[in-house]
């Protein structure tokens, strides 16, 4: 990923990847669901699959393929999943 267009291309590709995993996991919850929440879902995974895009910027050599599938795990853990993570691998001890 080295010129701005194929950076541009993958972004967006991850930002949808990010949205549809978060509109997913809203079709499989027992929440009733609305468009603002549909909107909400999309938009909060979306932003958290872009930041796997960050890999790309840190190592420019990374194959675009790894980052899509960094993103879609991330935007799967969600925020509260991502927080467990960090919580275990930083609170000493190692348990919580």
């Amino acid at each position: 990923m080295k010129d701005n267009n194929e950076m541009g291309y993958f972004a967006l590709i991850v930002l949808g990847v990010g949205a549809v995993v978060g509109i997913g996991k809203l079709l499989q919850s027992d929440e009733r669901i609305t468009a603002r929440l549909m909107a909400g879902r999309a938009l909060t995974t979306a932003v958290l699959a872009l930041g796997a895009f960050s890999i790309g910027v840190m190592i420019p050599d990374v194959d675009p393929v790894y980052i899509v599938g960094v993103s879609a795990v991330i935007a799967s853990l969600g925020e509260q999943g991502l927080e467990r993570v960090l919580n275990k691998y930083t609170s000493k001890g190692g348990s919580q």
